[in-house]
């Protein structure tokens, strides 16, 4: 019974991803209503299942954090703040909506802002941590942190202000250094995840379709 069931899952699985893969590769490739009319309703279907998980992972949070509280765990405060964010929040995109005005303003005088706050913080701890990491012993050691400080410095008005080349330099390096190896990145991974799926469709990789099988003990270590 349990090698069925594994066996249902696995090849069950490999189904849906090829039905998928094909679907969206020929709706975008070539000019296929039946594809087309496949793919939207999977978008559809897919959409219906992210809104399911999204519904129990809300009942899971509240269940978790009313334990957290009740105990009094660490940091059980900051469970009564989600709370209240929560409260504050669903009433108001489920009465208003989320495209509303009202929506939208109470969402870009308050997220958008703290958001802001948090990038201006994390600067500081990029900064700090490339320091650290990359010690500037040598000219080789010290190219990173002083291309980071000038990519900064591209993105801070006051540091433009004070160093009004700063800019042509930044986006100098932004466009004939940053970006071939961004696109590199992108190619590489593409390439793996084309290859990942592969291994997936041919049974290589079990592990991604949550069929490996558990290693049995020896009692001893070899």
């Amino acid at each position: 019974m349990a090698y069925a069931i594994e066996a249902i899952r696995t090849h069950l699985t490999r189904v849906i991803i090829a039905i998928c893969a094909l679907t969206t590769l020929i709706s975008y490739l070539f000019v296929a209503q039946p594809a087309t009319d496949v793919f939207t309703e999977l978008q559809k279907q897919n959409t219906n299942i992210g809104t399911f998980a999204l519904f129990t992972g809300f009942i899971v949070i509240i269940m978790r954090f009313v334990q957290k509280i009740m105990k009094k765990e660490e940091d059980w405060q900051f469970c009564i703040y989600a709370f209240a964010i929560m409260a504050l929040w669903i009433p108001l995109g489920v009465y208003v909506g989320q495209s509303s005005a009202e929506y939208v303003k109470a969402f870009y005088s308050t997220k958008v802002a703290l958001h802001a706050a948090a990038i201006g913080l994390l600067i500081f701890f990029n900064l700090s941590a490339v320091y650290r990491v990359f010690r500037m012993k040598d000219f080789r050691t010290a190219i990173l942190p002083i291309t980071a400080a000038i990519l900064v410095a591209t993105n801070s008005p006051w540091a433009q202000s004070l160093f009004p080349g700063i800019n042509t330099a930044g986006m100098w390096l932004i466009d004939n250094l940053q970006m071939p190896g961004a696109r590199t990145i992108t190619i590489v991974a593409a390439i793996g995840g084309l290859a990942l799926g592969v291994r997936i469709l041919l049974g290589l990789e079990r592990g991604a379709l949550r069929a490996v099988k558990p290693v049995e003990s020896t009692g001893g270590e070899n």
